[in-house]
């Protein structure tokens, strides 16, 4: 097992800098920097989700090795790891880590998942013994030898972080009753696997929230269009139904709660439409002014909390010990922070005066809010843990995540503006190669997936990789992306294959304009739904593109949906679909998928193209890349081609990250280069 590099030097608080960003490579020798090696950029990060013991005392996390993802826990004192393997104990050699929370000092319980994609049960680990229990799902199978044992549910609603034997769980069961869609809630004991159902769905409640003595009291029921909140004031009381107030329009989500209780978090849409969180008194059924808002971002949108190293980047963050809200972070051109605390922010001012030029976020506290961990990163730096002792008044660097990665080598990711032909304004990034010339580039226009996400910024192993080969790298969030208030993503509305993709085409345009990129070497490539549009700009702007590389991209979209919405786990992803596409059953809107389809024009693909596609993607399954090839073959056209044992819908990583990495960089090469 590969160790995980950890460090034992401390330094004052408020005192000498640990580490002071360094200038880009092509500040200090105006050169391009070195060739790295493909398996630098393919391989995993020795750290994922840290997280701190209740006590403080040890630190979990993920790391990666031969493939599989594992978790350790480290000894804060003497620096010592110990290593837990779930791809050992359980059925199947498919599993393995997908994150962790603690529910006592001494347990934390895990998230199995196959392909990288699906969750395929809990279990309890013991960081002492490095012992396991089969909790739910598979690994509950195989602990108690009997398929009657096994349990769907995969999501912890509550655990108070002291009493490992009342964790609350999500119950989900795809039997087509719609359970998997509208979740019940169970107690489960964390140290024998024994439990009891608490709480029946009472029909349409797709997210639950218990009080801080972990008591389910706050319901969200959506039907597919609108959302409504309901509430309890005791475990034996009726549900009550909460009118919509202030500018929700039948949408909002949970955010947490005040400290006594009585007041609930939402967030819901400003009279600005940009997403906000607001007080909700329920006893007077009142809506207060805005806790914190933003003119310009959406602050916690339900649809998209994004995350770095698997530590999230848009969330409110609670006291454990006071259960005050302190802060909240949230997505603008970067990441960003608000402390509402006054101490935490002054603290705050000191960590970053630590690491100028970085992203720092506190991503964990002990309960006792003396020991918090800082994760810092930036574009080009891929992170590195720290432990802040306040009590010592230390900073302890504790491991890198991507130590063979030298920052200086790497490109800047610069936040650009540009107007769509309509006049809407867009943001995105772009990357520039790093000490070379920054006119004249060949161009990869790397399309987001969605499409109601969005690029965000920070460090890119896959942008960094192209950068390092010379290519310039243009990210754009079309309209529809989420974050830039409810206006900008009402107009990405039913706009696939239409509005979204003249956003990218004017993107890459903008790009020449500027002088940026060659015309005559411009490449797209996407996943998921940016796979659909790269081969969409392949048919459609044929002029624009030299070649063209497709992830796991949708190639019949009335084919999908319809394949989504038969099955019990996607109908929330399908009901999203309708409401962004509209009616899909009806005529109007089947007919414009239909014709908005690659099968329906592949034919004019002409281009050079990659097609990559994971052989147990369930999200969009590989027959939907398989059809498309068999038809273009049959018309004389042959794309290159390359299907990955055990992916689902995901990006490959490791070997297989390597084999990619290596097939796209030959293939940019010959149809990219001068």
């Amino acid at each position: 097992m590969r160790p995980v590099k950890f460090h034992r030097r401390w330094v004052l608080l408020g005192g000498l800098a640990w580490l002071v960003a360094a200038a880009a490579w092509a500040a200090t020798n105006g050169q391009a920097p070195p060739v790295i090696s493909i398996e630098d950029f393919a391989r995993s990060p020795d750290l994922s989700a840290a997280q701190l013991a209740p006590d403080g005392k040890f630190m979990g996390y993920l790391f990666t090795h031969e493939g599989r993802t594992e978790m350790g826990f480290l000894d804060l004192a003497t620096g010592k790891a110990r290593y837990f393997n779930p791809g050992r104990s359980f059925v199947g050699s498919n599993l393995q880590m997908a994150g962790f929370r603690w529910v006592s000092n001494e347990r934390v319980v895990v998230q199995t998942t196959v392909w990288g994609h699906f969750i395929a049960g809990l279990a309890a680990v013991n960081r002492t013994t490095a012992g396991w229990l089969g909790l739910t799902g598979a690994p509950r199978l195989d602990s108690m030898r009997t398929a009657s044992g096994m349990l769907q549910a995969y999501e912890i609603l509550y655990a108070s972080g002291h009493d490992p034997t009342r964790v609350l769980l999500l119950e989900r069961t795809a039997n087509g009753g719609g359970k998997s869609l509208y979740p019940d809630v169970l107690m489960m004991d964390a140290t024998t696997g024994g439990y009891q159902h608490i709480l029946a769905n009472p029909g349409e409640v797709t997210h639950w929230l218990a009080d801080w003595d972990g008591v389910v009291r706050f319901g969200l029921k959506w039907n597919g269009k609108l959302s409504q909140l309901i509430y309890r004031e005791l475990p034996t009381a009726p549900w009550q139904f909460v009118p919509d107030l202030g500018n929700s329009a039948g949408a909002r989500s949970f955010v947490g709660l005040d400290k006594t209780g009585r007041i609930i978090h939402v967030a819901q849409t400003s009279q600005k439409g940009r997403w906000a969180i607001y007080p909700l008194d329920l006893q007077k059924q009142q809506l207060g002014e805005a806790l914190f808002a933003d003119d310009e971002y959406d602050v916690l949108p339900p649809d998209f909390r994004p995350g770095y190293a698997d530590e999230p980047l848009a969330e409110a963050i609670y006291s454990a010990k006071t259960r005050e809200l302190l802060g909240v972070r949230y997505m603008t051109e970067g990441p960003r922070q608000k402390w509402f605390n006054p101490a935490i922010a002054d603290l705050q001012r000191q960590i970053d005066a630590l690491h100028p030029g970085l992203i720092n976020l506190i991503v964990s506290m002990d309960q006792a809010e003396g020991r918090l961990l800082v994760l810092s990163f930036s574009d080009r730096e891929p992170g590195f843990y720290s432990l802040v002792d306040l009590a010592a008044h230390k900073v302890s660097p504790l491991g890198q995540r991507m130590p063979w990665i030298n920052p200086e080598q790497l490109a800047v990711m610069y936040p650009v503006k540009c107007t769509a032909r309509d006049g809407l304004p867009l943001h995105g990034y772009l990357t520039l190669p790093a000490g070379g010339g920054r006119k004249n580039l060949p161009l990869v226009m790397l399309v987001h997936g969605g499409p109601w996400v969005r690029d965000v910024w920070g460090f890119d192993p896959l942008v960094q990789f192209l950068a390092n080969r010379g290519y310039a790298v243009l990210q754009i969030n079309y309209r529809g992306s989420t974050g830039y208030g409810l206006e900008f993503a009402a107009k990405g509305k039913a706009e696939v294959g239409g509005a979204i993709q003249d956003d990218i085409t004017d993107a890459v345009r903008w790009t020449i304009e500027q002088g940026v990129a060659d015309p005559k070497r411009i490449a797209i490539m996407g996943a998921s739904y940016g796979g659909y549009s790269a081969l969409f700009a392949l048919a459609k702007t044929p002029e624009l593109y030299r070649c063209g590389i497709d992830i796991a991209g949708v190639t019949d979209w009335p084919d999908l949906l319809e394949t989504h919405n038969k099955d019990d786990d996607y109908k929330i992803a399908y009901a999203y679909w309708e409401e962004r596409l509209g009616e899909i059953k009806s005529e109007k809107v089947h007919r414009q998928l239909t014709e908005a389809s690659p099968m329906n024009f592949a034919g004019q693909i002409k281009a050079p193209l990659l097609i990559v596609h994971g052989k147990e993607d369930q999200v969009v399954p590989l027959s939907q890349t398989t059809r498309l090839v068999a038809l273009m073959k049959k018309q004389g056209l042959v794309p290159e081609t390359m299907y990955l044992s055990d992916l689902g819908h995901s990006f490959p990583h490791d070997k297989q990250g390597v084999e990619f990495l290596r097939k796209l960089e030959r293939f940019l090469a010959a149809n990219l280069g001068p």
